[in-house]
């Protein structure tokens, strides 16, 4: 598996005590170590690389799933090209996509900084040329924080997604 954007590896090091092989790719340096220590700790599956997926070089011949969770909506539309392209390299016939993303129903659309692209209502699976949906939804996230910020919820869409 490829989680693209792990972060500090919630869903990695989830999926690597279930068994599964991970390889987990982040631009933060800082966040890799620290996933790489969880990993360590726990003696788990999981090789982590700094790098963002416009550089990285596969040590796989093809994974049978990626993660793109919470990356969609900090990346700009091209990007999100650019990425739907890396993903063709990345796979083969049969493998599956995990991908979320925030709607322009959220409530931060049109205010945030940070997030780039808010996603039409159904838009989400034709992002993927090539790939059909197993799963495909839309709705509120659960309540959370971040930090010591105030409890809110994100309108998101989800879908899994198989490459043709």
């Amino acid at each position: 598996m490829l989680d693209v954007g792990a972060g500090q590896g919630r869903n990695a090091l989830f999926l690597a005590r279930r068994g599964l092989a991970v390889h987990a790719i982040d631009p933060s340096r800082v966040a890799v170590e620290q996933l790489r220590a969880a990993a360590r700790a726990e003696g788990l599956a999981v090789s982590a690389t700094a790098t963002g997926f416009e550089t990285f070089d596969s040590p796989a011949e093809r994974y049978g799933a990626v993660l793109l969770f919470g990356l969609l909506q900090i990346l700009t539309r091209e990007k999100i090209e650019a990425l739907e392209a890396r993903l063709h390299a990345w796979t083969g016939p049969g493998s599956l996509l995990f991908v979320t993303s925030f709607t322009k129903d959220d409530p931060g659309y049109g205010t945030s900084r940070v997030v780039l692209t808010h996603l039409e209502r159904g838009e989400l699976p034709g992002l993927f040329p090539g790939w059909s949906a197993v799963f495909f939804e839309e709705g509120w996230g659960p309540e959370h924080h971040h930090g010591d910020g105030k409890l809110h919820r994100h309108h998101l869409a989800q879908a899994v997604l198989r490459r043709s």
